[in-house]
């Protein structure tokens, strides 16, 4: 497998229950080898959770999807995965109307956003990172939006093992790892893991990979119904505690 990295996840360690069942105890493995509790959840339609758990089809639009939809709060992203974001405060633009006539703006505040490059041909694939020591249980109610279910990883560092073992059969560029989020004051590089605050109540683990097609993109894994649940995503912050 052609990586730029290794699937870089992490994983929960204790104090996660979900209904009467305690969760099994793992290592987070990360860059930075914290530990910490936390999982992975994908929230949608009972039909495509269905489909993911029980024949490991891991569904990626191309990022252009997501840079063009309209409509969509949730899931647009007019800016995704952008290479980098300049901003200023004052300066002036010059416009030609149709019939020929220029003018000077005066602009007070500006910001400039260089596009990715083919983004119709790299694909994502998104999970809430359920993370209660940084804020992201419970979950915001505006995730229930995105879909009546959720599945909710029991081992996901066995689900993060099938994605590495399914990349390695293939020629693919691919890397995974949460996404920060920046304020509108930031300047500098973005791309793939890095988003607008206005979104950090997503939370987001991705997945990229460099697809080369213009087509959404499916990664089978293989079955995982013994690592993971699908619950009501309305009872999600109910079904799911967290303990010391």
């Amino acid at each position: 497998m052609a990586t730029d990295a290794r699937i870089d996840a992490f994983w929960y360690s204790g104090g996660l229950t979900i209904g009467a069942g305690m969760w099994k105890v793992f290592r987070i493995i990360t860059t930075t080898e914290d530990v910490e509790r936390s999982t992975l959840v994908k929230v949608g339609k009972l039909e495509h959770l269905k489909q993911l758990r029980e024949t490991g089809c891991i569904y990626m639009n191309p990022v252009s999807y997501f840079r063009g939809l309209e409509n969509d709060e949730l899931r647009q992203d007019h800016y995704e995965c952008s290479e980098y974001v300049t901003r200023g405060n004052e300066g002036q633009g010059k416009v030609t109307f149709p019939n020929g006539e220029k003018a000077t703006l005066n602009i007070e505040r500006w910001e400039l956003w260089q596009d990715p490059k083919s983004p119709e041909k790299t694909n994502l694939f998104c999970k809430y990172a359920l993370r209660p020591d940084y804020g992201s249980f419970p979950v915001n109610q505006r995730i229930f939006d995105l879909g009546d279910h959720s599945l909710v990883m029991m081992e996901p560092q066995s689900f993060i093992r099938k994605i590495e073992q399914a990349l390695s059969k293939k020629d693919l560029k691919a890397k995974a790892n949460l996404v920060s989020y920046v304020d509108q004051t930031y300047q500098g590089p973005m791309g793939p893991f890095r988003k607008r605050d206005n979104y950090a109540y997503q939370s987001e683990w991705r997945l990229i990979v460099r697809s080369g097609s213009e087509e959404p993109f499916k990664l089978y894994i293989g079955d995982i119904t013994d690592i993971s649940i699908i619950i009501n995503t309305s009872e999600i912050n109910q079904l799911i505690s967290v303990t010391p």
